[in-house]
């Protein structure tokens, strides 16, 4: 069974979508394909994405709070 996301929120763009859709079709894939291992790979790899994006929105934050200063 087969779950569409529909919510309508101005910033998503339909790349956005796209995006959600492919790592979705990868997640998919890995947990039917009997290939755990691979999966736990992609979750860890995902984290690790996301924290990266996140220690350098804070390094941009103290940029812009040490320039205003």
């Amino acid at each position: 069974m087969k779950h569409e996301l529909n919510i309508s929120v101005p910033w998503r763009s339909n790349h956005c979508l796209t995006l959600i859709n492919f790592f979705r079709e990868i997640r998919q894939q890995l947990l039917t394909g009997n290939k755990f291992i691979k999966y736990l790979l992609y979750a860890f790899g995902k984290i690790v994405l996301v924290v990266i994006g996140i220690l350098i929105a804070l390094q941009i934050t103290n940029y812009n709070n040490k320039v205003t200063r």
